[in-house]
This record gives C-alpha cells, sequence and structure tokens, in this order.
C-alpha cells in the first residue's frame, strides 16, 4: 500500500496491471471463504487500485458482491465495520460512474456502521466520499457537518495519504462557504502531496482547484490548474478524471474567446465517459457541449441534444436543472415553429447515435 501511496505510485501501478487478474481471483476467493479481515485489510489497496485506472464498474462489481457474500452469515459485531468499509469502497465507485442513488444509499448505511467502529482511516475515506458526491451534486448543506466531523479525528493513526485526502477536503469546503483560505489550503496540499511523491493526490487538487475556479468565473486559472494536472493524469491513466479535466476546458475556454480551440477537450470528455460505459457523465459532458459550444454555433442542434439528453432514462434532476437556463435562451432565440420541430427530433435520437453523431460535430 505505502508503494501505491507515494513515490513509487506509478511503478506499483504498472507492476499491479500484468497481476490484476490473479487479484480478482485472490478477492473473490477471499470473500467465499468469508475471510473478512483479509478482506478489510485488502480494500483500500484495491480501491487505490480500481479508482486510479478508472476501473469503477469493476468495483461496484467486486465490492458489491464481497458484501453480498459476507452478508449470507452472521457478523460478529467487532468485524461489522468491514461491511461499512466495502460498502462506502463501492459507494465511491458508483459515485465515479454517476450512479448516484444506489451511491448515497451505501453511504449512508456505511457512515451508520462506521460510525460505532474504532477505524479512524476508513471513516475518514468514507466521509471524503460523501463530501465528494455532495459537492458533485450540488448538495453543500451539510459540508462544515462533514469537514468538522473529519477534524475530530485522531490524524496520529492515519497515513500521510489519508491525512492530505483529509486536508484537501478541508480547502474544498472552505472555499465553497466562501472562505479564501482553502484556496490557499488545497495549493499547499498539493505541494506537500508532490514532495511526497504522491502524484494522484497532488494532480487530483490541482483538478479540484480547477473546478472550484470555474464556479467563481475565474477561467484563466482553470485553464492554468487544468493545464498544470492533465499531464500527470495522463501518466497516471486516471482516464476519469481526464475527463472532468477536459470537460472543465471545453467549457472554459469559450469565456476566453477560444472556442474552435475548445472542441478538441469537449471531444475528449465526451469519448472517454461513453468509452467507459458513464452513461450520467456522458450526458453531463454532452449538456456542457451543447451550453458553451453548439449554443453558439448551431442552435439547433444544441436543441435536439439537449432534448435527447432530458428524454434520457438515465437524466436526473440536477441534469435537467442545469439545462433550465440554456432552454430559456434557445426557446428565445429560434422561433416556436423551429424549437419544437428539433426538439422533437432530438426525443428520437438513439444514445449512442447521438453521441458518435455529437462527437463528429467536435472533430
Amino acid at each position: 500500500m505505502l508503494d501505491l501511496q507515494g513515490r513509487r505510485q506509478l511503478g506499483a501501478l504498472a507492476e499491479i496491471e500484468p497481476e490484476f487478474e490473479n487479484i480478482r481471483v485472490s478477492w473473490k476467493w477471499l470473500a467465499e471463504h468469508h475471510r473478512r479481515r483479509e478482506l478489510g485489510d485488502a480494500a483500500i489497496s484495491l480501491w487505490f487500485y480500481l479508482d486510479g485506472n478508472a476501473r469503477h464498474l469493476e468495483g461496484i462489481d467486486l465490492f458489491g458482491k464481497a458484501v453480498e457474500t459476507l452478508r449470507s452469515e452472521a457478523i460478529p459485531d467487532d468485524e461489522l465495520w468491514i461491511i461499512g468499509h466495502l460498502l462506502g469502497r463501492m459507494a465511491w465507485c458508483q459515485g465515479q460512474v454517476g450512479q448516484y442513488e444506489a451511491c448515497k444509499a451505501n453511504e449512508r448505511e456505511a457512515l451508520a456502521i462506521l460510525q460505532g467502529a474504532d477505524r479512524p482511516e476508513e471513516m475518514i475515506l468514507m466521509l471524503i466520499t460523501v463530501f465528494r458526491s455532495d459537492v458533485t451534486l450540488g448538495l453543500l448543506a451539510d459540508l462544515v457537518k462533514i469537514t468538522e466531523a473529519a477534524s475530530h479525528i485522531n490524524q496520529a493513526g492515519l497515513s500521510g495519504w489519508a491525512v492530505r485526502f483529509a486536508t484537501a477536503m478541508r480547502g474544498t469546503g472552505l472555499l465553497l462557504t466562501g472562505s479564501a483560505e482553502g484556496r490557499k489550503i488545497l495549493e499547499e496540499c498539493a505541494a506537500q502531496a508532490l514532495s511526497a511523491g504522491d502524484l494522484r493526490t497532488a494532480s487530483t487538487t490541482w483538478a479540484t482547484l480547477g473546478k472550484l475556479a470555474y464556479d467563481t468565473k475565474d477561467y484563466q486559472d482553470v485553464e492554468k490548474y487544468c493545464r498544470q494536472c492533465l499531464p500527470i493524469l495522463e501518466l497516471m491513466h486516471m482516464q476519469n478524471v481526464v475527463a472532468d479535466v477536459c470537460a472543465l476546458l471545453c467549457w472554459s475556454l469559450p469565456q476566453q474567446g477560444r472556442l474552435a480551440e475548445s472542441k478538441v477537450y469537449a471531444h475528449r470528455a465526451i469519448k472517454l465517459r461513453h468509452d467507459m460505459g458513464h452513461v450520467w457523465y456522458t450526458l453531463t459532458y454532452m449538456l456542457g457541449s451543447a451550453e458553451e459550444y453548439f449554443l453558439q454555433v448551431n442552435k439547433s442542434l444544441a436543441v435536439e441534444v439537449i432534448s435527447m439528453i432530458l428524454g434520457h432514462p438515465a437524466c436526473t434532476s440536477n441534469i435537467s436543472g442545469w439545462a433550465e437556463g440554456t432552454i430559456a435562451v434557445l426557446k428565445a432565440e429560434l422561433s416556436p415553429g423551429v424549437y419544437d420541430a428539433v426538439w422533437e427530433r432530438g426525443r428520437t435520437w438513439d444514445f449512442d447515435q447521438a453521441v458518435a453523431f455529437v462527437l463528429k460535430q467536435l472533430e
């Protein structure tokens, strides 16, 4: 685990790759034989590898089946934390692919279990998981409560990586609640992570700074942070975060008068998420391309894309809420007859065909 957390991150990840099938088999064997302690001890390393390689669908499967198997027999009270820990790692993976309804349900159950156990590292990771999904969904009411809960955990027993992760959460929470101190904390966290050889935390912290800069319309800072982290994320094959960063560049470059340059990033963000099977994020990034690119170059296509998105079964209230402002603009700028016709045409689109067509327009 130390290799995954520090200076040998890249080497450790490369060494695990050819052995992963054996690791998968071993994990399933441990679950089938109810080796709870071994599963609990191995869960962070497995999750770290799966998350770093954007193999979240596999994580949902492996953690979910392990929980199901372990629950088929009675579990001693002093080992219940293992169920909470595995549920937490599964919830993280579900959030990374946009399965937020299942993610939030598993988070609630995992928190209830881990709050009664003396497992500080697992609890910190669980709080970070809840924090991240809340931020993504715009559920900001409990952020202070979550960061305060994390601050009360004794950090003496935590790994350096977990401390840095918790620090990044605190900085993010401060920025989101209006404190400029948060930026300083995040920048220091990224620098400390880089000094420790923790490329993962350094790059994801820069990505977080980029997202927060976008929220405050600091578009030059968005580009600065995204370009800092993108080469490292590429090197580490963290394709889901690469997609997130490309989306930020796609959305922010037009605000700097660089519309044509944004196309390549829109294309990459959508294609990466679609190829990984992450439907919710694919819809979200297609909406972003409609709002920031097609709204300026092809309003009819923007309407069709949004119509397809809102008619898709994976579309959530978050996505439809984000689309409301753009829909109002399009209705004002297109005649009712044109708007209604292209809206109805969008409802007939097949998802994969729509993705292929949009990607073609972004080439």
